[in-house]
């Protein structure tokens, strides 16, 4: 059963007709009502196999096997002994099959034929298929309605493909073909077209399709002539052939004008220029990016190569002839008055001078304890040319009110290397006492100013009294010449 499944779905798209095997079968269609039978048949074009079969595919399922018939009477699988019958004519070129239409009758009924039985791997070559609709009595025929869609403005706006949708709809039952044709020309359902595979059954019971062409936008905008045809197989119970009803809609695609054409033709050629300097702008940001990508490896690969951990390292000094190993000499010095009157924090300079060789070290110590930041310290000591002595200071700066504690006191330590170890010398600094308060001595100050200012005053006034009260001359004169 399996093997036979396998080879019916794999030649059921063959269309009845594989390798020279042609199996007709009849009606395309065909419909009824509940309790009544209906008939198909096939025949063997140019063969003679003598293994014929009949099987039942429910949409979106795979085919399943009815009855065998190898010779009088069929053979019919589980579940279809009843309401099927199979018969065949003396030479089995002609086989038939009769369904008693029951609710659940509405399928594709297939048939087929092989050399031997397809349990032995032998292929099987199917029919077209009949499909059977079971006609709801209380569902009126309907013939379909159809309309076509013009490509969107999307598509046109790209005048690469555009698509024209044709929709059929609210047609019953479902037996319906679609076919395209331009200037009355049939389009072939290979080249462009798609069509829906089953219709689809709507909340009302009634169906509706869908067809896709797709054509190129230079095509669209020849002016011509797009029809849709739907061919719609209409059941009636007085006639022995059912009637086909064919329902179309047509569209026709714009025409250009000469000057849309050169419009175009224009526009091609700046979209070109456009793709040209979009080229030329990418190839840039790409050789950019090479470049930058270049730059980064290296500097991965240099940090990569370079990362290492270093110690402190050691000096060497090649001592000058007839020069003696000498420690230094301390001194702080202590704020400037410029920094006392004027800045919230002050400076303290430690100078070293006098010794040699230059392998020193200096720290900062306030009240004991080890200062680390805000000291600032030569990178180098310098060496006088005469005496070929060095000298080095350091500057450690803090708070204003810190020095002006009188209960702290800064220490600077020397740490000198005669060549065997290390020697250290330390000088302590701290702020003396006044031997006036300061604020005694800033009154003295201001009444000492006060007093300077007074005595300039007093002598601007007796100035201007001295020269208010000076004779004139030239009047003394005149006054004697008169008689």
């Amino acid at each position: 059963m399996a093997k036979a499944l396998i080879f019916t779905l794999w030649v059921i798209s063959l269309k009845g007709s594989t390798e020279g095997v042609l199996i007709t079968q009849w009606p395309e269609y065909t419909f009824s009502h509940q309790g009544s039978s209906v008939d198909m048949h096939c025949f063997q074009n140019d063969t003679d196999y003598d293994y014929l079969y009949w099987y039942k595919q429910l949409q979106g399922k795979e085919p399943v096997l009815i009855a065998r018939y190898v010779a009088e009477p069929a053979t019919f699988e589980k579940g279809f002994e009843n309401g099927f019958k199979v018969r065949a004519t003396k030479d089995k070129k002609e086989w038939s099959l009769t369904v008693d239409v029951k609710e659940d009758s509405d399928a594709v009924y297939l048939c087929a034929a092989s050399l031997h039985t397809v349990y032995s791997g032998y292929q099987a070559y199917f029919g077209d298929g009949t499909k059977l609709t079971v006609i709801d009595p209380e569902k009126k025929i309907t013939s379909p309605t159809v309309r076509i869609i013009k490509p969107a403005d999307k598509e046109l706006c790209t005048k690469k493909k555009v698509t024209l949708v044709c929709e059929a709809t609210n047609f019953y039952p479902d037996h319906v073909k679609v076919s395209w044709k331009i200037n009355n020309e049939t389009k072939p359902d290979t080249h462009g077209v798609a069509t829906d595979k089953d219709p689809t059954e709507g909340e009302d019971g009634m169906y509706s399709i869908t067809s896709r062409l797709s054509i190129s936008y230079k095509k669209w905008i020849k002016g011509e002539t797009y029809t849709c045809f739907v061919i719609f197989t209409k059941p009636d119970g007085d006639k022995t052939i059912d009637e086909e009803i064919n329902a179309m809609n047509e569209v026709t695609g714009p025409t250009y004008i000469d000057g849309e054409e050169k419009a175009e033709k224009y526009k091609a050629g700046g979209n070109a220029t456009m793709l040209g300097y979009g080229m030329f702008i990418i190839k840039s940001v790409l050789y950019g990016l090479v470049v930058l990508f270049i730059i980064r490896r290296r500097r991965r690969i240099s940090k990569y190569y370079s990362k290492a951990e270093f110690g402190q390292g050691t000096k060497l000094t090649v001592l000058e002839p007839n020069m003696t190993i000498t420690g230094p000499t301390l001194r702080i010095l202590p704020p400037s008055p410029k920094e006392l009157c004027k800045s919230k924090d002050v400076t303290l300079v430690c100078l070293a001078d006098g010794f040699y060789p230059d392998h020193i070290t200096i720290h900062w110590k306030m009240n004991g304890k080890e200062l680390k930041k805000r000291i600032a310290t030569d990178h180098n000591a310098l060496q006088n040319p005469e005496t070929k002595f060095y000298s080095i200071s350091s500057r450690l700066k803090v708070k204003k009110t810190d020095w002006e504690d009188n209960k702290n006191n800064f220490t600077c330590t020397v740490d000198f290397y005669n060549g065997t170890a290390y020697n250290s010398y330390k000088k302590t600094i701290k702020r003396q006492k006044a031997l006036l308060p300061m604020q005694i001595l800033n009154v003295v100050r201001f009444g000492y100013s006060v007093f300077l200012s007074k005595s300039v005053i007093y002598a601007l006034f007796v100035a201007a009294l001295v020269w208010k009260c000076k004779p004139f001359p030239i009047k003394e004169k005149l006054l004697l010449r008169e008689p």
